[in-house]
């Protein structure tokens, strides 16, 4: 609910994952009807997500999602 909700209110897709990598909880506002879920996968071989595993800020620009749009993702270690 916490992800929901700062997400709407930031206007921001937020992922939050566990020290392994898999995706405990997601929530995108921009999403359109159908867009494939994450939840439960692995994402830990995504460059930005590998740096702050590593108890480091990342940052990676890629296209991403089926509308091809250019994506700045950030990820931030929380302890």
């Amino acid at each position: 609910a916490a992800v929901d909700r700062h997400a709407s209110r930031l206007h921001v897709s937020i992922t939050v994952v566990n020290k392994s990598g898999h995706v405990l909880a997601e929530f995108n506002p921009m999403d359109s009807e159908g867009e494939q879920s994450v939840e439960g996968q692995n994402i830990s071989n995504r460059p930005e997500i590998n740096e702050a595993l590593a108890g480091i800020m990342g940052f990676e620009q890629r296209n991403a999602g089926s509308k091809k749009l250019e994506w700045l993702f950030f990820a931030y270690p929380v302890r």
